[in-house]
């Protein structure tokens, strides 16, 4: 079947539209970490690993408050409370513990205190980064 050529070229000229209609959709979002001060989060973690060929199993119970909010920097209480730890079986019960960290608005640990010193070998700064979302410095889009 032959098609007109007036009629392929609206066709590739709608095609195109489209198209450039699609990419322009495409904007910029703003991905933003907005504490209000006095906010109240509960969480249950659980996690597992493997450290060293031994399987390890990580619970405890997480509360966490915004103690303030500033131009510059977020302070955040959090508190850790019936945390388990299972070494192939062996239950281990944790202390109770608060931890107050200053945060950059970007999400960025800046200082922290805890009311426990870590387990010898632990470095507890670098495990709490790894739960943390670091949000970016400017607006984001696929691509």
């Amino acid at each position: 079947m032959l098609i007109p050529a007036s009629t392929a070229s609206a066709s590739i000229a709608a095609l195109v539209a489209a198209a450039a209609i699609s990419l322009a959709s495409m904007q910029a979002v703003s991905i933003k970490w907005n504490p209000k001060e006095g906010a109240n989060y509960k969480y249950t973690m659980n996690a597992t690993m493997n450290v060293t060929g031994m399987d390890v199993k990580l619970s405890a119970k997480i509360n966490r408050t915004i103690k303030s909010v500033m131009d510059e920097h977020v302070t955040v209480e959090e508190s850790q409370s019936d945390t388990k730890v299972d070494f192939n079986g062996t239950i281990q019960e944790q202390p109770s513990a608060t931890e107050t960290t200053m945060m950059s608005r970007h999400g960025v640990i800046l200082e922290s205190k805890s009311s426990q010193e870590a387990p010898d070998g632990m470095n507890m700064k670098r495990l709490g980064q790894s739960f943390l979302f670091v949000y970016p410095g400017n607006d984001v889009k696929e691509g």
